[in-house]
């Protein structure tokens, strides 16, 4: 997906931005990456003019600081939210970042954000298989978010890998043969751009 492209989505979006924007604590900040595994990731996930995130995390504010929850890299971590946002995609001064609200009451909200502490350490999935010790980034949003009677909020749906016009990526080819196993095609799943999308969530800032 070219850059041209996503600024094309980009400018159909009329949010004004300002710099007094304070998130709230269990909002989930979506963005768009640039790297190979960002790519693979668009190529699989973002049909025509989806905003093509790659990555997302959980807003945290601890007292005057304010950090995102992630599965990140290596492993579920805190990281402070300035740096969160600036690793996104950036065109000039716009950074390809969203922050949204899910759609409940605000104690759910909090405690989802306790629950996403819980998995701090636990190491990145790179399988994307769920239950298995490990988190990747919408899957910690997926386990995290629980409605009152305990339930998950956002559904799991069939994965998929490969590209609108039908290819597999090389990238993911050589992925999953590093680590040994099938590609975990139709598998439960999440993934940004789906979650993005779901009805629970409404987006309230854009940094773009």
């Amino acid at each position: 997906m070219t850059r041209s492209f996503i600024l094309s989505i980009l400018s159909l979006i009329l949010v004004a931005c300002n710099s007094e924007f304070t998130p709230q604590n269990g909002d989930l900040v979506f963005r768009v990456g640039n790297t190979d595994f960002s790519s693979a990731i668009k190529s699989a996930t973002s049909r025509d003019k989806d905003i093509p995130y790659t990555h997302v995390g959980i807003v945290w504010v601890h007292g005057d600081t304010i950090s995102i929850i992630e599965a990140g890299d290596t492993a579920v971590s805190v990281t402070p939210y300035g740096q969160f946002i600036n690793a996104a995609m950036r065109d000039g001064d716009r950074l390809f970042a969203t922050v949204s609200r899910v759609d409940i009451d605000r104690e759910l909200r909090d405690a989802a954000v306790g629950r996403a502490l819980t998995f701090l350490g636990q190491p990145y999935d790179n399988a994307f298989t769920v239950d298995n010790g490990m988190m990747y980034c919408t899957e910690l949003v997926w386990e995290a978010y629980r409605d009152a009677s305990g339930n998950r909020i956002f559904p799991a749906s069939p994965m998929n890998f490969y590209a609108a016009d039908g290819t597999l990526s090389p990238y993911w080819v050589k992925h999953f043969e590093a680590l040994g196993i099938d590609i975990p095609q139709g598998e439960p799943g999440t993934n940004p751009v789906e979650m993005s999308k779901d009805p629970h969530i409404t987006p309230i800032h854009y940094y773009f």
